[in-house]
């Protein structure tokens, strides 16, 4: 399995542990309203989880630091019937490089929705 610390990875709703380097699109099916996210990882990570709206980075966004957790109680993102959802899951590169043996699936998310309007 590729490790988390060397590419960008791709899940929808409902997938666990995806290995994909393939963003998914999925159809909402209902108007709603996504909010704190939350994210945990089994394994200090470092990088971004990113909520994608129609396969465009959203403000739902989540910093891990060498963490095993982080949280956006702040932001939210509203979708329609006509949109798209899928989560990024990018690992910081460049001058720090950590924990390499982190896997796709040591990473999970939640988000809390709510179906209509606010």
């Amino acid at each position: 399995m590729s490790q988390l610390s060397r590419y960008t990875y791709f899940a929808g709703p409902g997938i666990q542990g995806s290995t994909s380097r393939y963003r998914f699109d999925y159809p909402v099916p209902v108007a709603l309203t996504l909010r704190n996210l939350t994210v945990r990882a089994a394994r200090p990570f470092a990088g971004t989880v990113t909520v994608l709206r129609n396969g465009v980075a959203t403000t739902l966004t989540c910093r891990l630091a060498n963490t095993v957790s982080c949280s956006n109680l702040e932001d939210s993102v509203a979708f329609t019937t006509t949109d798209t959802i899928s989560f990024q899951f990018a690992p910081r590169v460049g001058r720090y490089q950590y924990h390499p043996e982190t896997q796709p699936s040591d990473v999970a998310l939640g988000v809390m929705w709510m179906a209509g309007a606010d």
